[in-house]
């Protein structure tokens, strides 16, 4: 039995050592399951950007709160609480039916972020210009920690932080180019660059997340083939077991019939020399076991002039 079973593990081993060409551990990864991990990370940071969006225009709509634009701050106070209960039925949608198109959800999501980024650049582009300067500094230091701030909730999807951040920085960047001063002309060309920054950044972090959905997926995929290997050799082990077995009884019930057969049976190697034999054997030719086995049994059979046995002695 044992033999049987070092025999099975030697034939794993030595197929485990044939050199194959194995495509990369990246590649084993479902693609499908790989984007659809992605979609989910986005909508699993989406709470956290409603709750930042609030937070934040809470208190930009307290500062900007005076005696102009208050209509203007009111309107967008509203698309600004429109857009983070949109956002937020989008993703009790998505959490209810859960799976089908990650592709459709994925448009959905994007349209949300270019939303929810185009309500900061209406507020960058109608309040900017009607403040004063302590409130200016006030919404650009706001508007760029907003776009800062959207890359650890959107960048699972590069592109989609880059439509939230265009949508913000494109409407911003015209008032400062047409607001008639050198300072603001060169923030103007500024901030694009801080946009690109941002979007490279994103798309890095895009590629850590795919490459660590696609790991995941892959030994996930290696684990099931392992789990199906160790059945299949268990299953090869036992039918060798089974095998090694029958082989046992065969040979008991061969010596069984050779010691009770009523002919003699020898048991020769490739030269004719005798190893084993039974009673019978002895009984027809007249000489014991230990007398015979080692001898050679064609000597045996055609004897030369001299007696068969002093010969041989």
């Amino acid at each position: 039995m044992d033999h049987a079973k070092d025999a099975a593990y030697l034939d794993l081993a030595s197929a485990a050592e044939t050199p194959v060409s194995a495509p990369p551990v990246r590649e084993l990864a479902d693609q499908r399951k790989v984007f659809a991990d992605q979609v989910d990370l986005l909508f699993r940071h989406s709470p956290l950007g409603i709750l930042i969006t609030i937070v934040v225009g809470g208190i930009a709509t307290y500062e900007l709160w005076g005696e102009r634009n208050n209509e203007l701050v009111s309107l967008w106070c509203l698309m600004m609480l429109f857009v983070g209960a949109a956002s937020h039925l989008l993703y009790r949608a998505y959490y209810r039916r859960r799976g089908g198109d990650h592709e459709q959800w994925l448009r959905w999501f994007a349209i949300g972020a270019f939303a929810a980024g185009a309500v900061w650049g209406f507020a960058g582009t109608v309040f900017f210009p009607a403040h004063t300067d302590a409130q200016q500094v006030f919404l650009a230091f706001l508007i760029a920690g907003i776009v800062a701030g959207g890359i650890p909730v959107f960048s699972a999807v590069w592109w989609v932080y880059a439509l939230y951040g265009i949508a913000i920085i494109a409407p911003f960047t015209y008032i400062l180019a047409t607001y008639g001063s050198n300072l603001f002309l060169e923030l103007a060309v500024l901030v694009p660059m801080f946009l690109i920054v941002n979007i490279s950044i994103a798309m890095r972090l895009s590629r850590v997340f795919a490459d660590g959905f696609r790991l995941r997926h892959a030994y996930a995929h290696l684990g099931q083939d392992h789990s199906m290997l160790n059945a299949q050799l268990q299953e090869q082990i036992e039918e060798l077991v089974q095998a090694q077995r029958e082989i046992e009884a065969s040979g008991r019930k061969l010596a069984l019939f050779a010691e009770r057969a009523p002919i003699a049976v020898f048991e020769l190697d490739r030269n004719g020399t005798i190893l084993e034999m039974n009673p019978s054997a002895e009984n027809t030719f007249g000489y014991s076991s230990t007398e015979l086995i080692g001898r050679s049994m064609i000597r045996m059979l055609i004897p030369s002039d001299e007696p068969l046995l002093n010969s041989e002695g």
